[in-house]
């Protein structure tokens, strides 16, 4: 019973983020707006800040419990530099590249870097929408393609592993990440 209620409360933390992002609709990406989106998501009232410390965090096969990915370690490398050198990007390309490559790359960038503890997923999804309503899709197609991401859980984090156990930089995702997005935007 006690595990029905932490999905409940998660899925209501995330309709209260997914809301956040239809009223951001038109404005800037920043860092106050990734931070309040990943503090809805995490049900807290106040955003906090990025990952800070020391070490990484380790994101596991949820069927296998393998080591797929290892979060860039923060004493290493300056997890706030890096989400600004992504916002850097985004303003430069935002009306240069495709809307769905724009997405992709967000999605893709959020979850290496790996800003936060946990949650990063969500909050690379949530952005995906607000890119995705900036540019005129509608809120169904936004729902659907959540959907699409969510039964095609396997193959979503195959296509978002693109061989690199350890975050290097964000210069490059793969083929397939992309090619990914645009068919659940596709069947949608």
């Amino acid at each position: 019973m006690e595990k029905l209620s932490i999905v409940k409360e998660r899925q209501e933390n995330y309709e209260r983020a997914r809301q956040d992002v239809v009223k951001y609709i038109g404005k800037d990406l920043t860092h106050d707006f990734i931070k309040r989106i990943h503090a809805s998501i995490m049900g807290l009232d106040v955003p906090c800040g990025y990952r800070a410390g020391s070490g990484s965090c380790q994101v596991r096969n949820q069927r296998t419990s393998e080591v797929v990915f290892l979060s860039p370690d923060c004493v290493i490398i300056d997890i706030q530099k890096e989400m600004q050198k992504l916002l850097d990007w985004y303003a430069k390309n935002k009306s240069m590249l495709s809307v769905v490559e724009i997405a992709a790359f967000l999605h893709w960038a959020i979850v290496k870097i790996h800003p936060f503890s946990n949650g990063n997923g969500r909050t690379a999804r949530l952005l995906v929408l607000f890119v995705l309503f900036n540019h005129g899709y509608s809120d169904s197609k936004g729902r659907t393609l959540e959907e699409y991401f969510e039964t095609n859980r396997i193959a979503y984090d195959k296509a978002l592993d693109d061989g690199k156990l350890m975050y290097v930089n964000f210069a490059n995702f793969s083929a397939e990440w992309l090619a990914f997005v645009e068919e659940g935007l596709e069947c949608c």
